[in-house]
């Protein structure tokens, strides 16, 4: 629903400003511009009515998103204007991506000045990915090729992992949200690529459930995290001798504990297993 126009200074209805026609025929002008009196005084009374309002309102809007606001230079104020609509929108573009590394440095032209201290709260950073996002990435904003850095913050995969995105493809349009905050950066767009990881399951470490007919033992690793989904596999040898015994194993993962289980009898040999570990984002 559009808003209502009231910012009329020099015409009626719906015009913004008198045509050069309407400008060359205004009798006002004409016989008002004498020595002693003024042409149009309510005309130009509302002109500068709305020229102050207008020079608030803009000067509000740039001095609000960290920027100088002066008259000293139109094409300054107006550069000023159009990033802080930009950083008011919430939403940046990235004029260009490069990877040193294990550190993307987007180039920005919207924070261009802007110090740290008046970026966003959060704000999302939208990108094209020169290469293969690597492990441990960080994300490193300038506003100017070769500029002072603004940031530098690693990327994770999702606001309640601490796993780090890798592996997004070279060439991925990727949208990235900004915590000033929390000095993060996460991929919202998803997940990283898969870990593989391999662990052993001791024979004797193997738990009997009290009430039904399977088995327990704990896994752990450095890689097992919160909102990680773990799938499990083993090589063919192992496969066959379980199926053999009637052994089919399960692992799962509760808020970073992860659990191997048996179902069906206990296996009777130590496991090396590979496991799969997959970010996955978690919806309240």
């Amino acid at each position: 629903m559009a808003g209502t126009n009231s910012f009329y200074p020099f015409a009626v209805n719906t015009d913004n400003t008198l045509t050069n026609a309407q400008y060359q025929a205004d009798a006002g002008r004409q016989s008002g511009n004498v020595p002693g009196e003024i042409a149009r005084a309510a005309l130009v009374n509302k002109a500068l009515k709305q020229g102050a309002a207008a020079a608030v309102a803009v000067g509000a809007v740039v001095a609000g998103a960290g920027f100088d606001a002066s008259d000293a230079d139109p094409s300054v104020l107006s550069s000023a204007f159009q990033k802080s609509i930009s950083l008011k929108s919430g939403t940046l573009r990235a004029a260009s991506v490069t990877l040193s590394g294990a550190t993307y440095t987007a180039v920005v032209p919207d924070l261009l000045g802007v110090a740290s201290g008046n970026l966003p709260a959060v704000f999302n950073l939208l990108l094209i990915l020169p290469a293969e996002c690597p492990d441990n990435a960080t994300i490193s904003i300038i506003g100017q090729a070769n500029g002072t850095e603004i940031l530098n913050y690693p990327i994770y995969t999702s606001p309640n992992s601490p796993v780090k995105a890798e592996g997004i493809p070279a060439g991925a349009a990727i949208e990235l949200l900004i915590s000033v905050t929390e000095n993060k950066a996460y991929y919202s767009s998803g997940g990283g690529k898969s870990d593989l990881i391999t662990v052993t399951l001791p024979v004797a470490s193997w738990v009997k459930d009290s009430t039904r007919e399977m088995w327990t033992q704990a896994v752990t690793h450095s890689s097992i995290v919160n909102d990680v989904r773990i799938g499990i596999s083993v090589d063919d040898d192992t496969q066959l001798a379980l199926m053999d015994a009637g052994v089919t194993l399960r692992i799962d993962n509760n808020n970073g504990t992860a659990t191997a289980k048996a179902f069906g009898a206990i296996p009777e040999s130590n496991i090396t297993a590979q496991l799969t570990l997959t970010p996955v984002e978690v919806v309240a």
